[in-house]
């Protein structure tokens, strides 16, 4: 078990797991750590392909920037509904999936659910996000590295809770067929191919689905969870299958991430969260 400081130091992350795999519990390091993934839940959801630009006809402004912006961002978060199927949970989990893939995993990204999803009220209905990137192997090769990321929130009394392993959609199912069946995998992952903003990240995404789809030895792929648990819970346990039997996951490494948040009620925190995310100023400010 080993203990270091994420960066940026929103929690201090202690890892469980044996090598290669990764069981990592997170606490929060900073007070600021919801108001961090509220800012970056906003940017998600209201960013855009082109820099907005003031509304004018005739020379006459008829809505500048900042209210441009706060229009967009009111049209495009998610609304709360409450309970284990509202959209705000699920969008809590994701953008904690967002953040550990690119700020601790260094994952790039194509499609994600949490920021190209048509319908903002309506949860994506295929992977979380899926991530790519390059590295230097220990023999000297570049390999290629894939994330599959799936994200959970739970207030479950259950140890683990049912959302890892128990329910139809639970992390371990999900994975578990998202690397038994490669044809529709690969689908999902030329999809993502397809949203890729940049060059560099459009070529890694296309070198990894071709590479997955033949099986190649120089491609690795990290089955990768996020788990958002209240205080009282997130324990090792709560890792359940993938600490049981990470080797279930046919040679995938495993990333997982759970944080025990700083609160017990969850339905609190979310409501919290998209308060934050809802502050027309919170983006300037980070």
């Amino acid at each position: 078990m080993s203990v270091t400081e994420s960066a940026p130091e929103l929690f201090t992350q202690t890892d469980h797991g044996d090598e290669p795999h990764r069981l990592i519990i997170l606490t929060p390091a900073a007070s600021t750590w919801l108001q961090d993934l509220a800012a970056r839940y906003r940017r998600l959801r209201s960013g855009t392909m082109i820099e907005p630009s003031a509304l004018s006809l005739d020379g006459v402004e008829i809505l500048d920037i900042e209210s441009l912006k706060s229009r967009l961002a009111t049209s495009q978060l998610a609304a709360r509904r409450g309970g284990n199927f509202d959209v705000l949970r699920s969008d809590l989990g994701e953008v904690l999936l967002h953040y550990v893939g690119q700020e601790l995993g260094g994952f790039q990204y194509g499609y994600q659910s949490i920021r190209d999803r048509e319908l903002r009220n309506l949860p994506g209905r295929s992977l979380d996000q899926i991530g790519v990137k390059m590295a230097v192997g220990p023999s000297g090769k570049t390999t290629i590295s894939l994330m599959l990321g799936e994200a959970k929130v739970s207030a479950d009394k259950k140890i683990p809770p049912s959302v890892v392993d128990a329910k139809d959609d639970s992390l371990s199912k999900s994975h578990a067929k998202q690397l038994s069946d490669v044809t529709a995998t690969a689908e999902k992952i030329w999809h993502a191919y397809r949203f890729c903003v940049d060059e560099e990240t459009q070529q890694l995404f296309g070198l990894a689905v071709t590479m997955f789809e033949q099986a190649h030895p120089q491609l690795t792929v990290h089955a990768t969870s996020a788990l958002v648990r209240p205080s009282s819970a997130g324990t090792v346990e709560d890792f359940g299958s993938y600490r049981d039997n990470p080797d279930q996951f046919d040679g995938a490494i495993v990333d997982f991430y759970i944080l025990r948040a700083d609160s017990d009620d969850i339905e609190a925190l979310v409501d919290d969260f998209i308060d934050l995310a809802s502050v027309d100023s919170l983006e300037a400010t980070q």
